[in-house]
């Protein structure tokens, strides 16, 4: 039970959150006034369905098909563990077939969903193209 509870004040989130005391309580009001106002008192990020749900446009790797010859890709932050913070903007790329011929690069965003070619991090672009790219450089470069 709540004690001292005004019923004509308005109460901020802060003070909201500060007069529960149980986590489960807090996890249920903060559901509760979300389904019934759209507004959120707190967002618990620690378990893999709320990152999904409230951070799926900056974790991992998204793709936006918009025609058979075109779409869009963005690749975030690495979507595990609990850290609670976002180091960068996810840059939106767009990505087009060649002369008109088919859009294969949905095929490809297992290439890029690996950390071994940015310790820690995916890869913005598929990594057998980065190796390549990087062996023409050092050819050019000789």
């Amino acid at each position: 039970m709540i004690n001292n509870i005004q019923s004509n004040h308005i109460y901020h989130k802060k003070e909201i959150m500060g007069l529960l005391n149980e986590k489960p309580t807090k996890i249920e009001v903060v559901k509760y006034v979300y389904e019934n106002t759209g507004i959120r008192l707190y967002a618990y990020l620690r378990n893999k369905e709320a990152r999904q749900e409230y951070l799926s446009g900056v974790i991992d790797i998204n793709y936006f098909n918009i025609t058979d010859d075109g779409a869009y890709y963005c690749v975030g932050e690495v979507g595990v563990g609990i850290k609670d913070t976002i180091g960068r903007a996810s840059v939106i790329r767009k990505i087009e077939a060649v002369e008109h011929s088919k859009l294969i690069f949905q095929e490809l965003l297992p290439l890029m969903g690996i950390e071994f070619v940015r310790y820690g991090m995916l890869t913005v672009v598929p990594f057998p193209f980065k190796y390549l790219r990087e062996y023409i450089q050092i050819v050019k470069n000789k």
